[in-house]
């Protein structure tokens, strides 16, 4: 028999649930909680053994047989299978700042997309973009904060009260405003980050941070010569060379502390050049608005030449994501590998997909001061299989997006 919902039942994942003669969370047709079913789908039970819960959400009410979950009355995707899984025994709340950013309205549309609750914390209530890339409907699930990243109280009140299990931390101002204002800089990118550190250990509840580092850590391809000319590894040491480079180290180094002395699993991403729909800030956002320029056939110049790694932003999403649900305990740093491309070959690529259009598109001024060979085996070794769209469809992706807007 199961326990009423308002029992307040330990249930802990792995051990056998005797309902009405099923077994445990190893049998993917298995009803675990309250007359809950775990989506259809493949379930590998072991990042999930021997963790409690206070309770156990069923996330799966519109699942119609004991084979297929639906949605639409189309069985949903084995990757949304995957995420919902963990929603239905893992109940969560995931906090997001920076949301209004192009990652973070990525982050969140696809969070929302997997029924997760999501917080989102930024300097207004503006969702522009998420409303750009998901729509108001989706933009009116989400439950918006507002306040500075900078203001510890303020910061540490909302990760307790909120109930906030995990965070995905993208709030900071970029390269050209640090370089600009490195002050101002610092208190946002290196004490906000310290902020959501220290809130997660005071929040007396386990609380999983992935944050957003940066390739700038790098600093330029020259000053890893002696390394042979082979992609860049985590164990390599940075070279920063702009304040902003400075305070993403600044804040790997920390997480690192903040798992040595408190425990807080942690894992911070280094993206390149982020592209697709909804980035349209940043000294490399130049690519995109490249392509939005193509879209809408108007003249537009690159203002970087040489190489850039382009990532696609559904991609860079998704892994924000993937390693957000990874049960590895530790603090992190991964690059993250795109498509290395020269902005000359990117302004021939636009030709071919859109005839025509080469005469738009220009291409001057420096190559950025950070190395672009940079290796993401550590990171596939340590959360797996990672999303990786083609340059070509993303690219066209993108112009097509921006088409329709």
């Amino acid at each position: 028999m199961l326990p009423s919902q308002t029992e307040p039942t330990k249930f802990i994942a792995g051990q056998q649930f005797n309902v009405n003669g099923r077994i445990s969370p190893n049998d993917t047709e298995a009803a675990i909680n309250f007359g809950g079913h775990l989506p259809y789908g493949e379930v590998d039970p072991a990042p999930f053994a021997g963790r409690e819960f206070e309770r156990v959400l069923c996330l799966c009410a519109e699942r119609k047989s004991k084979r297929e979950h639906q949605r639409d009355g189309k069985p949903v995707d084995p990757h949304e299978a995957v995420s919902c899984i963990i929603a239905c025994i893992d109940p969560m709340r995931t906090l997001v700042t920076g949301a209004q950013g192009c990652i973070g309205s990525w982050v969140v549309k696809r969070l929302i997309e997997q029924k997760h609750e999501v917080v989102t914390f930024d300097v207004n209530d503006s969702l522009a973009r998420l409303e750009m890339i998901a729509g108001r409907e989706t933009a009116s699930k989400v439950d918006r904060r507002i306040g500075r990243i900078e203001d510890t109280a303020a910061v540490k009140k909302l990760v307790r009260e909120e109930g906030i299990s995990h965070i995905v931390h993208l709030a900071a101002v970029l390269m050209p405003f640090c370089q600009k204002n490195p002050v101002e800089g610092g208190l946002i990118n290196v004490i906000g980050t310290l902020n959501l550190f220290e809130a997660a250990r005071d929040a007396e509840r386990k609380t999983r941070i992935v944050y957003a580092s940066s390739s700038a850590v790098w600093g330029p391809g020259s000053e890893y010569s002696e390394y042979g000319d082979g992609a860049l590894t985590e164990d390599l040491p940075l070279k920063p060379a702009t304040h902003y480079g400075v305070f993403k180290a600044a804040n790997e180094a920390n997480a690192r502390v903040f798992y040595a002395n408190d425990g807080i699993s942690s894992m911070g991403l280094r993206p390149w050049t982020v592209y697709g729909p909804g980035r349209d800030a940043g000294l490399t956002a130049d690519p995109t608005l490249a392509m939005r320029a193509v879209a809408r056939r108007q003249p537009f110049e690159i203002r970087l030449s040489g190489f850039m790694d382009l990532q696609y932003v559904q991609d860079v999403a998704d892994t924000f994501i993937q390693c957000l649900f990874s049960p590895a305990e530790g603090a992190y740093v991964f690059n993250l590998r795109g498509d290395v491309i020269e902005m000359e070959q990117l302004r021939q690529l636009l030709e071919e997909i859109r005839p025509g259009t080469a005469q738009l598109i220009s291409v001057n001024g420096p190559q950025v001061p950070v190395a672009y060979k940079m290796s993401d085996s550590a990171l596939m070794q340590t959360v797996g299989t990672l999303s990786r769209t083609p340059l070509r469809e993303g690219v066209r992706a993108t112009i097509e997006a921006f088409e329709h807007i």
